[in-house]
């Protein structure tokens, strides 16, 4: 599952979706025009970038066209069209305004926190004489609503994360959704929750990541590289608007 979010980030580092977009063309591409327009100069394996290329149809980023000699080429899905550069709307943006593919992110976010919080909620009890608690990060509410089920005493939750996160979120009984910056200023409560467990992990993977992307960037212009197959929607919108938050995070 590692190879996922790192071809995707790997074809980021490259641009090569804005190597396909070419203000606003999305001309399919083989994958050594592809290489052409990202390493004019020359170089690269248009045989291994087309391995990932491949890997990332599989999760709706590129659409893949079978050409009458054979050749396959790609152009930008809906998903890949939100990676380019100068697109007009960033990742969080485009989805907000989609809510059928926001269905798909929450589902999949709830997927991952739902499990975690479900452990830490069997071990912790922290949240006993706290009266308004407030997420940061928050995303859709999720966590604040096990919190609360689990401890009546918890009256006010606030749900805090970007504003494009929030203006999708359900209504949850108790909680307040607020859209603001972590970064900036954070909203006051008897107590604040930030999953720094997730937090960890996170800059542990980040780290891993890294040296993967490094290695598999130079996989596509050099090396030797392989792939797995998938088809699911909610992990491509998933993974692409995490890139969107990570992106925020360390710029």
């Amino acid at each position: 599952m590692m190879s996922v979010p790192m071809s995707l980030i790997a074809v980021i580092n490259l641009k090569v979706p804005e190597a396909i977009w070419q203000d606003g063309s999305n001309a399919p591409l083989s994958a050594a025009q592809i290489l052409d327009r990202i390493r004019p100069h020359g170089g690269g394996d248009a045989e291994n970038l087309q391995r990932v290329l491949r890997l990332l149809t599989s999760y709706d980023i590129f659409v893949e066209h079978l050409c009458g000699s054979g050749q396959r080429k790609y152009s930008l899905a809906d998903v890949g069209k939100t990676l380019v550069d100068d697109h007009q709307e960033s990742p969080i943006e485009y989805y907000v305004k989609r809510p059928t593919e926001m269905a798909l992110y929450y589902k999949s976010m709830a997927g991952m926190c739902v499990p975690f919080m479900r452990e830490m909620l069997e071990v912790y009890d922290g949240f006993q004489g706290v009266e308004t608690l407030v997420d940061v990060g928050g995303n859709f509410g999720v966590t604040l609503r096990m919190i609360m089920d689990k401890y009546p005493n918890v009256r006010k939750g606030i749900n805090y994360d970007l504003p494009g996160i929030v203006a999708s979120a359900p209504d949850i009984s108790g909680v307040t959704h607020v859209g603001g910056n972590a970064f900036e200023s954070v909203p006051l409560g008897d107590a604040i929750f930030v999953k720094l467990a997730v937090v960890a992990i996170t800059m542990m993977v980040i780290v891993v990541a890294m040296v993967v992307v490094v290695a598999m960037t130079m996989l596509v212009v050099a090396g030797d590289s392989g792939g797995d197959d998938g088809d699911d929607a909610a992990m491509a919108i998933t993974m692409v608007m995490l890139v969107e938050a990570t992106t925020m995070v360390v710029s």
